[in-house]
């Protein structure tokens, strides 16, 4: 059987115009769990991503040394410290988790935290995969 092509006319059945008075945040606010040291691309790749497929709102929770880093390789994602615990995570339509992530203390424990604490869709990519296994956070997705 032969999967089905998705064409513009398609998309546009799904995806309305949108609005001339709107608020990024209107067209979905995403998070991402990105990056370590050496692996900053990754966190671009990750919020280019997101924008382009039409998200408003996108923001990148890294280390701070990389803040100048994805600041310049995608300006219109903000930036934010890698501690989860500030973030008012109900605000988030979906989180990504795991671009370049690393398999420091510092990403199993953010991991950990958005599996615990966050309801919504999460994506599961890269590293964050390799944490849940390698640390067998498996109950924590059960829930």
């Amino acid at each position: 059987m032969m999967g089905s092509i998705i064409t513009k006319e398609f998309v546009q059945t799904i995806i309305g115009k949108r609005e001339k008075e709107i608020h990024k945040g209107d067209c979905g606010r995403i998070l991402i769990v990105a990056g370590s040291h050496g692996m900053a691309g990754a966190a671009i790749l990750a919020a280019t991503a997101a924008l382009r497929t039409g998200s408003g709102l996108v923001q990148v929770a890294i280390p701070k040394e990389l803040f100048p880093i994805v600041q310049v390789g995608i300006p219109e994602a903000t930036c934010l410290d890698r501690d989860l615990r500030n973030l008012d995570l109900s605000l988030y339509d979906a989180i990504a988790v795991g671009p370049g992530l690393g398999q420091s203390d510092e990403s199993i424990d953010a991991v950990k935290y958005l599996l615990a604490n966050y309801d919504g869709k999460m994506v599961l990519d890269a590293d964050g995969l390799n944490i849940l296994a390698y640390n067998n956070l498996f109950d924590l997705i059960k829930n």
